[in-house]
């Protein structure tokens, strides 16, 4: 009877770390740094770090108007080791507006694929074109 009962533990508590490490992640909210217009010059001033700025609009958005620099891919298209995304040391993703409903699922997506520092750029476009930043895209080639 011992044997059996100690065979029995021993199984469920393998299967109990299997489940444990293959299950299902769960990416929350909480996990996404939000960084402010001051934060993210930061962050970006700083040395060895290559930070990725990622426009995750679709792109026809991107093209009317973009950070400079930035990379689009729009969030349906993100993907776990995309070679574009290899060299970046922080990924920073934005979007259009103060919602986030672009660029905080995007930055959960990333982190769920195992990308390290990933953030997001609180207000997106619209913080940058507030604080008078200047932007690229078919909108600004109009304003020349």
């Amino acid at each position: 009877m011992p044997t059996r009962l100690v065979l029995t533990l021993v199984i469920t508590t393998l299967a109990a770390v299997n489940v444990g490490c293959w299950g299902p992640t769960r990416t929350s909210d909480e996990d996404v740094l939000i960084l402010n217009l001051e934060q993210f010059d930061a962050l970006v001033d700083q040395k060895n770090i290559r930070v990725v700025l990622l426009d995750v609009r679709p792109t026809k958005d991107y093209e009317q108007s973009h950070i400079p620099g930035a990379l689009n891919i729009p969030l349906p298209d993100l993907i776990a080791n995309d070679p574009r995304l290899a060299e970046a040391t922080q990924i920073v993703t934005y979007d259009g507006n103060w919602s986030g409903n672009l660029s905080i699922p995007a930055a959960k997506r990333l982190i769920f694929h195992k990308y390290k520092n990933v953030s997001t750029l609180r207000g997106g476009m619209e913080a940058w074109k507030a604080d008078n930043r200047p932007v690229a895209g078919a909108d600004a080639d109009a304003d020349e």
